[in-house]
Protein backbone atom coordinates (compact mmCIF):
# COMPACT_ATOMS: atom_id res chain seq x y z
CA UNK A 1 0.00 0.00 0.00
CA UNK A 2 1.47 3.37 -0.89
CA UNK A 3 1.70 6.20 1.61
CA UNK A 4 -0.95 8.40 -0.08
CA UNK A 5 -3.56 5.66 0.14
CA UNK A 6 -2.72 5.09 3.80
CA UNK A 7 -2.96 8.82 4.57
CA UNK A 8 -6.50 8.99 3.18
CA UNK A 9 -7.83 6.17 5.33
CA UNK A 10 -10.12 7.37 8.09
CA UNK A 11 -8.63 7.46 11.58
CA UNK A 12 -11.06 6.48 14.30
CA UNK A 13 -10.46 4.72 17.60
CA UNK A 14 -11.61 4.93 21.21
CA UNK A 15 -9.42 7.99 21.83
CA UNK A 16 -11.57 9.86 19.31
CA UNK A 17 -14.63 9.41 21.55
CA UNK A 18 -15.56 11.73 24.41
CA UNK A 19 -18.18 10.70 26.95
CA UNK A 20 -20.21 12.84 29.37
CA UNK A 21 -19.20 16.15 27.82
CA UNK A 22 -20.45 19.19 29.71
CA UNK A 23 -20.75 22.24 27.45
CA UNK A 24 -22.81 25.38 27.89
CA UNK A 25 -23.18 26.04 24.16
CA UNK A 26 -22.72 24.47 20.75
CA UNK A 27 -19.74 26.76 20.16
CA UNK A 28 -18.02 25.56 23.35
CA UNK A 29 -18.78 21.95 22.41
CA UNK A 30 -17.37 22.34 18.88
CA UNK A 31 -14.16 23.85 20.24
CA UNK A 32 -13.76 21.11 22.85
CA UNK A 33 -14.30 18.26 20.39
CA UNK A 34 -12.09 19.96 17.76
CA UNK A 35 -9.25 19.77 20.26
CA UNK A 36 -9.30 15.95 19.95
CA UNK A 37 -8.37 16.28 16.26
CA UNK A 38 -5.79 18.98 16.93
CA UNK A 39 -4.08 17.05 19.73
CA UNK A 40 -3.49 14.17 17.32
CA UNK A 41 -2.20 16.40 14.53
CA UNK A 42 -5.14 15.57 12.25
CA UNK A 43 -6.12 19.19 11.57
CA UNK A 44 -4.61 22.64 11.01
CA UNK A 45 -4.66 25.33 13.69
CA UNK A 46 -7.51 26.91 11.74
CA UNK A 47 -9.87 23.91 12.10
CA UNK A 48 -11.43 24.92 15.43
CA UNK A 49 -12.46 28.38 14.25
CA UNK A 50 -13.48 27.08 10.81
CA UNK A 51 -15.85 24.47 12.23
CA UNK A 52 -17.51 27.04 14.51
CA UNK A 53 -17.93 29.49 11.63
CA UNK A 54 -19.28 26.83 9.29
CA UNK A 55 -21.81 25.70 11.91
CA UNK A 56 -23.06 29.28 12.22
CA UNK A 57 -23.55 29.53 8.45
CA UNK A 58 -24.68 25.97 7.70
CA UNK A 59 -26.26 24.30 10.75
CA UNK A 60 -25.76 20.54 11.10
CA UNK A 61 -28.35 19.57 13.72
CA UNK A 62 -30.51 16.61 12.74
CA UNK A 63 -33.80 15.57 14.21
CA UNK A 64 -34.07 11.83 14.58
CA UNK A 65 -37.02 9.92 15.94
CA UNK A 66 -35.38 9.80 19.35
CA UNK A 67 -32.13 11.71 19.97
CA UNK A 68 -30.84 15.01 18.59
CA UNK A 69 -27.61 14.67 16.61
CA UNK A 70 -25.21 17.10 14.94
CA UNK A 71 -22.65 16.29 12.23
CA UNK A 72 -20.35 19.32 12.03
CA UNK A 73 -17.39 19.52 9.69
CA UNK A 74 -15.05 22.11 8.22
CA UNK A 75 -13.71 22.66 4.73
CA UNK A 76 -10.99 20.19 3.61
CA UNK A 77 -8.29 22.90 3.60
CA UNK A 78 -8.27 22.69 7.42
CA UNK A 79 -7.77 18.89 7.50
CA UNK A 80 -4.46 17.00 7.44
CA UNK A 81 -5.75 13.47 8.16
CA UNK A 82 -9.27 12.16 7.61
CA UNK A 83 -10.85 11.27 10.92
CA UNK A 84 -14.04 11.03 12.95
CA UNK A 85 -14.65 12.13 16.54
CA UNK A 86 -17.75 11.33 18.56
CA UNK A 87 -19.03 13.29 21.52
CA UNK A 88 -21.73 12.15 23.91
CA UNK A 89 -23.13 14.95 26.01
CA UNK A 90 -24.15 14.66 29.64
CA UNK A 91 -26.85 17.28 28.98
CA UNK A 92 -28.21 18.38 25.62
CA UNK A 93 -26.81 21.46 23.90
CA UNK A 94 -28.81 23.64 21.51
CA UNK A 95 -27.87 23.44 17.81
CA UNK A 96 -29.80 24.78 14.86
CA UNK A 97 -31.51 22.15 12.79
CA UNK A 98 -30.02 21.59 9.33
CA UNK A 99 -33.10 22.13 7.17
CA UNK A 100 -35.20 24.56 9.20
CA UNK A 101 -32.68 26.31 11.51
CA UNK A 102 -35.07 25.64 14.40
CA UNK A 103 -33.47 25.03 17.79
CA UNK A 104 -32.70 21.40 18.49
CA UNK A 105 -31.46 19.65 21.63
CA UNK A 106 -28.38 17.67 20.58
CA UNK A 107 -27.00 14.82 22.70
CA UNK A 108 -24.64 13.13 20.20
CA UNK A 109 -22.15 14.81 17.91
CA UNK A 110 -20.32 13.13 15.05
CA UNK A 111 -17.55 15.54 14.04
CA UNK A 112 -15.94 14.95 10.66
CA UNK A 113 -12.50 15.92 9.39
CA UNK A 114 -12.56 14.71 5.79
CA UNK A 115 -10.81 15.94 2.65
CA UNK A 116 -12.17 13.61 -0.04
CA UNK A 117 -15.73 14.33 -1.24
CA UNK A 118 -16.31 10.64 -2.03
CA UNK A 119 -15.29 9.61 1.48
CA UNK A 120 -17.45 12.41 2.89
CA UNK A 121 -20.49 11.02 1.09
CA UNK A 122 -19.75 7.45 2.23
CA UNK A 123 -19.39 8.68 5.82
CA UNK A 124 -22.68 10.57 5.69
CA UNK A 125 -24.41 7.48 4.30
CA UNK A 126 -22.94 5.35 7.12
CA UNK A 127 -24.04 7.86 9.74
CA UNK A 128 -27.52 8.05 8.23
CA UNK A 129 -27.82 4.28 8.71
CA UNK A 130 -26.99 4.73 12.40
CA UNK A 131 -29.48 7.59 12.69
CA UNK A 132 -32.27 5.45 11.23
CA UNK A 133 -31.67 2.76 13.87
CA UNK A 134 -33.33 4.05 17.05
CA UNK A 135 -31.90 1.19 19.13
CA UNK A 136 -28.34 1.74 17.86
CA UNK A 137 -28.57 5.48 18.46
CA UNK A 138 -29.79 4.85 21.99
CA UNK A 139 -26.94 2.38 22.58
CA UNK A 140 -24.45 5.06 21.54
CA UNK A 141 -26.10 7.78 23.64
CA UNK A 142 -26.27 5.70 26.81
CA UNK A 143 -23.03 3.73 26.43
CA UNK A 144 -21.04 3.42 29.63
CA UNK A 145 -17.65 3.16 27.92
CA UNK A 146 -15.81 4.43 24.87
CA UNK A 147 -15.42 0.77 23.80
CA UNK A 148 -19.22 0.38 23.65
CA UNK A 149 -19.56 3.49 21.47
CA UNK A 150 -16.71 2.34 19.23
CA UNK A 151 -18.24 -1.13 18.75
CA UNK A 152 -21.63 0.40 17.89
CA UNK A 153 -20.15 2.62 15.16
CA UNK A 154 -17.41 0.35 13.77
CA UNK A 155 -19.60 -1.93 11.60
CA UNK A 156 -20.98 1.12 9.75
CA UNK A 157 -17.62 2.70 8.90
CA UNK A 158 -15.31 -0.31 8.69
CA UNK A 159 -14.81 0.07 4.91
CA UNK A 160 -13.44 3.60 5.45
CA UNK A 161 -10.86 2.35 7.96
CA UNK A 162 -9.41 -0.55 5.95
Amino acid sequence: MNQDKNRNKLKFDEDMIMLNICASSSKELLKELSQVFYDRGYVQDSFKQAIVKREEQYPTGLKTTSIGVAIPHADPVHVKQESLAVGILSDAVIFNEMTSSESLNVEIIFMLAITDSGQHLIMLQALSEILKDKEKLSSIRYAATKEEVFQCILPYIKELLE
